[in-house]
């Protein structure tokens, strides 16, 4: 067969190379991409030229397989359809910048653990940009550990195509990174919504409720909304992981933000929100209120947290955020020390037979800042 699909969906041409020593045919395939008129092409182009060859007694000569050097095997990932076909491509694009700059024309085949090794050393004595320009402090462990998946991830892909033997990552464990723990409280949102303007304000509100990322909020169509029901459908296709989710409205200022914006839902056609970002506003208003260290993405710790507190099991919270594993639930879940004391609270209050009279609803609670 010429051209086959793989289990992933991906195309794979087979194709004459040349003839070993006892003269029958020896093939070779290469997975070519998602598309199979382009992996027919390929298929073509091979047999035509060994065609040609056979037709005119030329020699064959086995393909030696050509040898990248690590900038133009990035630049072979970075062109892959499953790797633009990302949501974080242009931040997979900016990863693999320094990578480039610093490996530069080596070989890629040649490439050992040290050389990874050095690189994060390396990595880590450069200072950080903000918004294009050099800060004082540098690079974060957390940024090094970003680039260098990249790197691995981009081995093992060409491993996959057997353009690479091995891969000089693996084994290497990733630098102790800085778990950010800063959420947003109740007295800093209600600040917030107070100096924004509407349509970031709504935004904002989706975000600390839910725990959606921003980007899904800012995509979001009205086809995906149900008004009725208070739930909002995400498709594979307008998730970071490619898995769709059932997110509830869980709070009725969400409800309020949906309705006021649909009016009648029979006029209602398209995005639901008409910006691209709410990063500048929010910035601007976060210096204007003197909140210092809160980024956009917090707001999704926020809603964890919140949804732990309001007495939600683990497993409902994932769901709704879209974690597969309870690590990443619990990097996400703030415990304060008055969590710790409340449930200090708790366990006196059942010993002595008064534990219902602490309620427990699945209404969402705000979390302070301590």
């Amino acid at each position: 067969m010429a051209v086959r699909q793989l289990k992933d969906d991906r195309w794979e041409s087979r194709y004459p190379s040349h003839r070993n020593e006892n003269g029958k045919i020896s093939y070779r395939t290469k997975i070519v991409g998602y598309s199979k008129r382009k992996a027919e092409r390929h298929y073509r182009k091979h047999y035509s030229d060994f065609m040609e060859r056979e037709i005119l007694g030329i020699p064959h000569e086995p393909e030696k397989p050509r040898e990248y050097s690590v900038s133009e095997l990035l630049d072979w990932y970075l062109d892959l359809d499953e790797v633009k076909g990302l949501k974080s491509y242009r931040d997979t694009v900016g990863r693999t910048r320094p990578l480039k700059e610093y490996f530069g024309d080596s070989k890629a085949h040649e490439l050992e653990k040290s050389d990874v090794r050095a690189y994060r050393k390396w990595r880590k004595g450069q200072k950080a940009r903000r918004n294009e320009s050099i800060c004082s402090t540098c690079v974060a462990n957390a940024t090094v550990n970003r680039e260098v998946a990249r790197l691995r991830r981009c081995y093992n892909l060409a491993m996959q195509e057997k353009i690479l033997k091995e891969n000089p990552c693996w084994g290497l464990k990733n630098l102790e990174e800085k778990e950010r723990d800063r959420i947003c409280s109740n007295e800093e949102f209600e600040d917030l919504r107070s100096e924004l303007h509407t349509e970031a304000r709504d935004i904002l509100t989706v975000a600390y409720y839910t725990g959606m990322r921003i980007s899904e909020i800012i995509g979001l169509d009205w086809s995906r909304v149900d008004l009725k029901n208070g739930l909002i459908h995400l498709r594979k296709e307008d998730t970071k992981t490619k898995v769709s989710r059932l997110v509830p409205f869980l709070h009725e200022d969400v409800w309020e933000v949906f309705e006021r914006r649909g009016g009648n839902p029979r006029r209602i056609r398209g995005r639901v929100f008409s910006i691209k970002s709410i990063r500048s506003p929010f910035k601007t208003v976060c210096r204007k209120l003197r909140i210092k260290d809160l980024r956009i993405h917090d707001f999704r710790h926020t809603a964890a947290t919140n949804m732990r507190k309001s007495g939600h099991a683990t497993s409902v919270v994932m769901k709704i955020c879209g974690w597969k594993s309870v690590q990443m639930f619990m990097r996400y879940d703030k415990v304060a020390d008055e969590d710790i004391l409340q449930a200090n609270v708790v366990g006196i209050a059942y010993v002595e037979g008064k534990s219902s009279e602490i309620p427990l609803t699945g209404k969402i609670v705000t979390a302070s800042n301590s």
